[in-house]
């Protein structure tokens, strides 16, 4: 087979194209937003975010508080500075999964307690177990659950036999 002159520019090109395109994600958090919300909770908080960039946030019930009271002015700030101002002082995490912001727990907070002259008060840290399950000839086996004893907190092993389960500090 034979390779031509106009072949190997045409690989040139399109190679050139592919390693050209910009990130995704970082693009989305370098988005330049105009946002305010004033005493309102964290949901409508994350609401109105939703309906101002025209993205979706992905996010347990249970991680966003009841918290009242939620104040924040932004002005022409990029995105990724505006959700570290409301997410990250309430332990919350976010990652970008496609067109997707994707809300998870942080594994350790610190905030400052208004109560007591602002020191630093550590909050309660969820403990990760990790590890590997192997058979008797230790080949990794995939798919096996592994929970929690007496709970229904639990990981399923990766392909390489590999888990990870996040323990909640009142279940250690």
């Amino acid at each position: 087979m034979r390779i031509t002159f106009s072949q190997i520019i045409i690989l040139l090109v399109f190679t050139g194209v592919s390693l050209a395109n910009p990130s995704k994600g970082q693009s989305l958090l370098d988005r330049r937003v105009d946002y305010t919300i004033q005493n309102a909770s964290l949901i409508k908080a994350i609401q109105q975010l939703e309906k101002a960039t025209s993205l979706k946030f992905v996010y347990h019930m249970n991680l966003v508080e009841k918290e009242q009271g939620l104040s924040l002015d932004a002005k022409q700030e990029k995105l990724g500075e505006v959700l570290d101002k409301l997410l990250t002082p309430r332990g919350i995490t976010f990652d970008i999964i496609g067109d997707q912001i994707v809300l998870g727990k942080a594994k350790s907070v610190i905030r400052q307690n208004n109560t007591d002259d602002k020191e630093n008060e550590s909050l309660a840290v969820a403990k990760t177990i990790t590890g590997k399950v192997t058979d008797d000839h230790d080949q990794p086996l995939p798919g096996v659950t592994v929970a929690l004893k007496g709970t229904t907190t639990g990981a399923q092993t990766d392909i390489n036999g590999k888990y990870s389960i996040n323990i909640p500090d009142s279940e250690t």
